[in-house]
């Protein structure tokens, strides 16, 4: 067995293909550096062009404040309550206004529709007979639930 290429013809000379080729130079760290280096600039650009836009709304938002009247009588902060973290007036806050007691509202809510659900058969101004939901679902079960009937597989729904 010989283990030198240049005598059983596995050469280098043997095995090359004119059409098959690489790159011959690598990447230098010189145009790396310069990518980092120009994403810096641009981040820095970017962030300076940001805090003026930030800036120039402050200042903006300064010259159009109105000015207070000296002359006008000053409010007196809500006392703590529902709504102690704002400075709404509560007296003058419009309806609907949001529930200050939830789960009191719902035991009340929760309530009122078992009594719905509970309460001696009426008839309401439509027509419609309202039947406590227990005998409901005695009825239900007694009679069973309307169902389609079975049609034969040849013959076409009638409409």
């Amino acid at each position: 067995m010989h283990t030198d290429p240049k005598q059983n013809g596995s050469g280098p000379e043997h095995n090359q293909h004119p059409e098959v080729s690489f790159e011959k130079r690598d990447m230098g760290a010189r145009g790396i550096l310069l990518f980092f280096a120009v994403l810096f600039i641009a981040g820095a650009a970017i962030h300076l062009v940001v805090w003026g836009v930030y800036e120039a709304f402050v200042n903006v938002g300064e010259t159009r404040q109105a000015t207070a009247n000296p002359m006008a009588p000053r409010q007196q902060a809500p006392t703590p309550g529902v709504l102690q973290n704002t400075s709404v007036n509560i007296k003058q806050f419009p309806e609907p206004r949001l529930q200050s007691d939830e789960p009191n509202d719902m035991n009340r809510f929760l309530w009122q529709e078992g009594q719905l659900l509970e309460a001696k058969p009426w008839r309401d101004q439509s027509g419609a007979i309202h039947i406590p939901i227990a005998e409901a679902m005695r009825i239900v079960a007694q009679k069973g639930l309307p169902a389609r009937q079975v049609e034969s597989a040849g013959q076409p729904p009638n409409q």
